[in-house]
Order: C-alpha cells, then sequence, then structure tokens
C-alpha cells in the first residue's frame, strides 16, 4: 500500500465490515524485513520485505483463513500475530493494547491467551521429553505446581484431543504424525488460550489423518470458544473451516471476504489461480487449471508480471486493498467484478486436465 492515507481508511473500513463486535486482534500496517547477508566484507546486500504493509481485524469465535503459495509471508505473519518475530513496523493489538509493550511476566501472561500449533508436529517436540513433560511445561511456567495435579490436567487434555491416557508416558518418536499433532493441540489449549494460531496444521499429515485433525479443532472451537487464524497452502481445507478467508501474494493481502463470497464472487486473479488448483473430484469432469507464467517478483512489481489481466497502469501504480462489495476487498485495479468477467478470464487464462477415471 503506497499512501498511509489509504492504509489507515482500509483499516478503520475493514475493521467496520466484519461485525459489530470489537476485534480480538487488530493489525495495522504490520511489516517485516529481513536483511540478506552475503558475506563478512559485505553483511548486507538488501532486505526481503516478508510482510508488507498488512492491516486485518479478528473478530471473537471466528476462524480466519490466510492462505497462499509458498514464499507469500504466511508463517512470518503468524509468527508476528503471537510475537514469535518482532515487527519492523506498524502494530499488533491484543484485546486493544499493542502486544509490542509487554516485557518479562507482563509478556509472560499474555502468551497464555496467544498460543501456536506448528506445522511439524515433531520438530515442536522435544525427543527427549515424555509427553506429560511437554505438555505440562506451559502448565508449569505458569504457576500450576504438583505432580498429581499437573498429570491430572495432562490426562484430561490428551482425552479431549482423543488420546489414551498411557501416551502420556511415551516419547515422541513412539507416536504416529497425527497422534504427535494432536499432542501439539493439546498444549496449546491447556492455557485455555483466546487465540490459536494454526501454521499449517495439517500439511505434513496423511490425508486420512488431515480431516480427523481439522474436525478436532472445529470441535474444541465449539467447546471452548476459540477464536482461529488458520494458515493453509491450499483453499480446499480453509473452506472447510474458516468464517473469512485473507488471500496473501508477497507480503500481502490481495484478496479478503467471507468464505462462500470469495469461492462464488472471486475477484483478484491470483485467487482465481489458487481456487483452480483444487483437484475436481467429479467423475468425467474436465479440470479448469490456470498456470501461472513467470518467476515470482518482488515486493516492488507484485503480481502484474504473472498477471494475464495486467496492463499498464499496473506497471506504475501499486494497487491497494479497497472495498469491492460489502465485506470484500481485493487489490487490484482490474478486477473480474461479474460472472462474466470470470467466466471470460477462465475460457482464456486455463487449459484442461482429465478428471478422475470413469470406472469401468
Amino acid at each position: 500500500m503506497s499512501e498511509s492515507g489509504s492504509e489507515s481508511d482500509t483499516a478503520a473500513s475493514t475493521h467496520e465490515t466484519v461485525g459489530a463486535a470489537p476485534a480480538l486482534v487488530e493489525v495495522r500496517g504490520l511489516r517485516k524485513q529481513f536483511s540478506i547477508h552475503q558475506s563478512l566484507l559485505r553483511p548486507s546486500k538488501g532486505a526481503v520485505k516478508a510482510v508488507d504493509g498488512v492491516d486485518l481485524d479478528i473478530v471473537a469465535g471466528e476462524t480466519f483463513g490466510l492462505v497462499g503459495e509458498s514464499g507469500c509471508g504466511k508463517s512470518t505473519l503468524a509468527r508476528l500475530l503471537v510475537r514469535l518475530l518482532e515487527p519492523t513496523a506498524g502494530a499488533v493489538r491484543f484485546q486493544g493494547v499493542d502486544i509490542a509493550r509487554f516485557r518479562g511476566s507482563r509478556l509472560r501472561q499474555q502468551r497464555a491467551d496467544m498460543q501456536m500449533i506448528f506445522q511439524d508436529p515433531f520438530g515442536s517436540l522435544d525427543p527427549r521429553w515424555r509427553i506429560e513433560r511437554a505438555i505440562a511445561e506451559p502448565l508449569r511456567a505458569h504457576g500450576l505446581r504438583g505432580r498429581s495435579q499437573l498429570r491430572t490436567r495432562v490426562e484430561t487434555l490428551l482425552n479431549a484431543v482423543g488420546l489414551d491416557e498411557s501416551m502420556a508416558d511415551r516419547f515422541p518418536h513412539q507416536m504416529s504424525g497425527g497422534q504427535r499433532q494432536r499432542v501439539g493441540i493439546a498444549r496449546a489449549v491447556a492455557l485455555q488460550p483466546k487465540l490459536i494460531v494454526a501454521d499449517e496444521p495439517v500439511s505434513a499429515l496423511d490425508v486420512s489423518v488431515q480431516a480427523q485433525i481439522v474436525n478436532l479443532l472445529m470441535d474444541l472451537q465449539e467447546r471452548l470458544g476459540l477464536t482461529y487464524v488458520f494458515v493453509a497452502h491450499g483453499l480446499d481445507v480453509v473452506r472447510h473451516v474458516s468464517t473469512r478467508i485473507g488471500v496473501m501474494y508477497l507480503g500481502r493481502i490481495v484478496e479478503q471476504a467471507p468464505t462462500e463470497t470469495l469461492f462464488a464472487n472471486f475477484a483478484h486473479p491470483y485467487t482465481a489461480s489458487l481456487l483452480s488448483a483444487i483437484p475436481a473430484m467429479e467423475q468425467g469432469r474436465r479440470h479448469q487449471r490456470i498456470v501461472l507464467s513467470g518467476e515470482v517478483g518482488s515486493a516492488a512489481n507484485l503480481f502484474h508480471p504473472r498477471c494475464l489481466r495486467r496492463q499498464q497502469r499496473c506497471e506504475v501504480d501499486d494497487p491497494t486493498l479497497r472495498e469491492l462489495s460489502p465485506h470484500h476487498f481485493v487489490a487490484c485495479h482490474f478486477p473480474l467484478t461479474s460472472r462474466t468477467d470470470r467466466v471470460d478470464f477462465l475460457a482464456t487464462a486455463t487449459h484442461h486436465e482429465p478428471g478422475l477415471p470413469r470406472r469401468p
């Protein structure tokens, strides 16, 4: 977003559309840059803009889906939300308070309300610790003492995520990937947080297990009143769990809308390409797939080098996020605004792949 005034206007407008209740999390102008180190003699070659001016509101009780291809900044944004990374600029406000202000015990107290589920369940668990200790660690850090109390609480959490109490005595390598991810979920809900950021929580799991984990997350949300930010590569899983979806490209959100609105009335050409990547499941149906040409650009030129609808204006004027229809925001000078636009775009942009073979 090129102008600070337009950023603040968009943020205020977005907040008005997500509901009458105040946002649990407010993100304003959030940026994160990583320096590129070349050598000792030339320590800095520049910087990568991993997150570049994100404005976002997340309302209590909803699931906000965040999607985009690898390298778009989804995981960086997820870590900024729970302050596992410090922002270069901008603010993350939780219940109206900027979390960058917290230090020491106040920050530890805040972390009880903001937890994270990681993509790799094995990498997020200490292989030397039994499961009981892994789940009990956050409880100890926040004041729960007593061996019997901790054991009882751990067993309750294991049951809540569909695991037997005997799992408490195992090591991570003695469990399957799905079981380890259930342990990660148990650890995340142990302190009864208000917000859970799930960074691709099912992408490392078998397809048969993915549905079980997604259903578990939805069940826990209903029982515990949780708010989720659900990060994923593909829109198929996100559609099943999300209230709203933000589509991210090169550190920016290029489209944001309620889930069914995004699927029915997608407006950004990049969103169309992500939707086309969802396989066709009906027998005999031919799959329309949009294959983007060219390399991923830099944050200076954004999407237009790969866009099939680009025009000269796109090369010189950076599009900002604007409201296309109620609750629906898009950063594109030439969005797909009608069904005719979408049909024509798909007809010219896609090539056909065969659907599933018919049974003999």
